[in-house]
């Protein structure tokens, strides 16, 4: 069974960008755009990975992650935030809030993949 991405993301271009190239490299793919849908989404049924973009209407991606990472059931699910917001004080605030992979807008989609597969290798 592939492992399932949760794209969080508000701009369809990317996101369809990012679930084409996932989908590609056969993971299972589901793409949300605001951050009360994505909150909802996660604490019912956990994803194998999270890709996050930071700014989000509803609630912001730092807020979800933070949500995230503070509930039993969610707090070991992988998250890459993938943000236009590529500044060092945004990437580590990022890190510190708890993302695994912080990668800044404009991206790679191949690196994109290729960091899902090595976080997922680390934690499955």
């Amino acid at each position: 069974m592939s492992a399932r991405v949760l794209i969080v993301e508000d701009d369809r271009d990317i996101a369809d960008l990012v679930a084409h190239y996932l989908g590609k490299a056969g993971f299972t793919t589901e793409l949300l755009s605001s951050g009360r849908e994505a909150l909802k989404s996660i604490t019912e049924h956990p994803p194998d990975l999270l890709i996050l973009d930071l700014m989000l209407p509803q609630m912001d991606g730092l807020e979800i992650c933070r949500l995230v990472r503070g509930q039993e059931k969610t707090a070991a699910i992988p998250i890459i935030m993938l943000t236009a917001r590529g500044e060092e004080s945004d990437r580590i605030v990022g890190l510190e809030i708890g993302a695994d992979d912080y990668m800044a807008k404009p991206f790679s989609p191949n690196e994109l993949v290729a960091r899902a597969r090595a976080l997922l290798r680390r934690t499955h």
